[in-house]
């Protein structure tokens, strides 16, 4: 007789992770990063995890905006903390280039889209037809 009962384990949840206030002096750490551009340095260890996330994304304000750093977390402890947290400075060349391609206020142009439609629609290919439904069980090749 087989028995359909699940089987529990009974235990206590570990300890939730109670991450510590961060002191890093982030804009320090930044300001060194920007010196030498597209090289990772090792910046902290024992981080939140969540700190690799606030750095790509900008949200840290040393590290603003975002796509100018990217950061790598390696590894946990024992206590939930990212081991080793890794940095580099892109952004500068990719922010400069964006900016430069960026057209300005005298090169934008205005547009009726209506307008350009229907011109594009008139100078264009001959209208679209419906084709002839049954065309569909006509052809050889179905």
């Amino acid at each position: 007789m087989e028995n359909n009962e699940p089987t529990l384990e009974w235990k206590e949840p570990p300890n939730p992770v109670r991450y510590k206030k961060d002191n890093t002096k982030w804009h320090d750490i930044a300001d060194m990063l920007r010196g030498r551009p597209n090289e990772w340095a090792l910046v902290a260890e024992d981080v939140n995890p969540s700190v690799v996330t606030h750095i790509r994304r900008g949200r840290l304000k040393a590290f603003e905006p975002e796509g100018m750093f990217d950061a790598s977390g390696q590894g946990r402890n024992e206590r939930g903390y990212t081991k080793e947290l890794y940095v580099r400075f892109i952004g500068e060349t990719v922010a400069q280039s964006e900016t430069a391609s960026a057209p300005t206020a005298e090169e934008y142009r205005v547009e009726n889209i209506a307008e350009a439609e229907t011109e594009t629609a008139s100078a264009s290919a001959p209208a679209f037809t419906a084709p002839d439904p049954s065309d569909f069980f006509n052809d050889p090749e179905l």
